[in-house]
């Protein structure tokens, strides 16, 4: 079942200007939130909780998905 909540998501950091953001920032952001979820719980939670969230930001921003789900995970270890 779909809420559409990650859409929602999507399109909130859409008009927070995030599709302006280059790669290079937005890896960074992954990489830094990854790695301060990861202090509070799990490393398999806080990747599960992550990468479905970043398929639809990367599609916004442009970007092969890949990018940011890989930057995310090695992040998430």
């Amino acid at each position: 079942v779909e809420s559409g909540l990650i859409v929602a998501l999507a399109n909130a950091l859409k008009t927070a200007g995030l599709d302006a953001l280059g790669l290079f920032p937005a890896v960074t952001i992954v990489c830094v939130a990854s790695s301060a979820l990861t202090n509070v719980i799990s490393n398999l939670a806080a990747a599960n909780i992550i990468l479905p969230i970043l398929q639809p930001i990367a599609i916004l921003i442009k970007c092969h998905p890949l990018v940011l789900l890989t930057a995310a995970t090695l992040s998430c270890t």
